[in-house]
């Protein structure tokens, strides 16, 4: 208590933010939607390795089979493929319409590499957390589940999505102007510059927590 300056985590509250992915704004890219619905014949995917989890996201997975196909790839699928390599991820990428990115926990601000890396591809990530997204990227460009009262309200919209292609094009559209530029070394490396600039003007940036620990654990995850 009282020793701790300043805070450096994935946290947006942080003295120093140091999330798991930096997205920047572009101008005037495009994509060929046609072709890239041509190749989507199947309906969603999950990628996992850490089973199970504190979120119990692999209950939730098993829930939303009851209404609608789910391939999950990785140590914590039916089939134990490794869920490492570029080709699986693009192969996920052409095929599926959806990608589960469900964190492991329910934490204020966590948003890790399970949204990031799919973000970043012709895919609609369908996101469980209690992260910020719409920080990193428009909210029209991936689906919470937290706006849907139920999961089988959830399975409903996602069928709607598969029947129109012009609905689900949007949400890709609405992602093409933003690029993940650095993930979670790159955003670290970034953020101990920040750091060495707070180091030399003590004076500007001074604080002090009286109790640390109750700012980072006292109510920012929920089981």
């Amino acid at each position: 208590k009282d020793k701790v300056n300043w805070t450096m985590t994935y946290r947006l509250d942080s003295d120093i933010p140091a999330p798991y992915g930096i997205v920047k704004n572009t101008s005037g890219q495009s994509n060929n939607y046609k072709e890239i619905m041509a190749r989507k014949t199947k309906l969603a995917a999950q990628l996992v390795s850490h089973c199970p989890t504190q979120s119990l996201r692999e209950q939730y997975v098993k829930s939303l089979e009851k209404y609608i196909p789910v391939m999950v790839y990785g140590r914590c699928g039916p089939e134990k493929k490794r869920s490492s390599g570029t080709h699986l991820f693009l192969e996920i990428e052409k095929s599926y319409k959806f990608y589960l990115a469900f964190e492991n926990s329910l934490c204020r601000d966590y948003v890790t590499e399970k949204f990031f890396e799919w973000q970043n591809r012709s895919i609609v990530p369908i996101v469980r957390g209690d992260g910020n997204h719409e920080h990193f990227y428009p909210k029209n460009s991936y689906i919470d589940v937290r706006n849907f009262k139920s999961i089988s309200d959830l399975a409903k919209y996602i069928k709607y999505l598969d029947r129109n292609d012009t609905a689900y094009i949007e949400y890709l559209k609405a992602k093409e102007n933003y690029v993940l530029t650095d993930s979670l070394g790159t955003s670290i490396v970034k953020s101990f510059c920040q750091l060495c600039k707070m180091v030399h003007n003590p004076d500007k940036y001074r604080h002090i927590y009286s109790n640390v620990q109750d700012w980072y654990s006292n109510g920012t995850c929920r089981n």
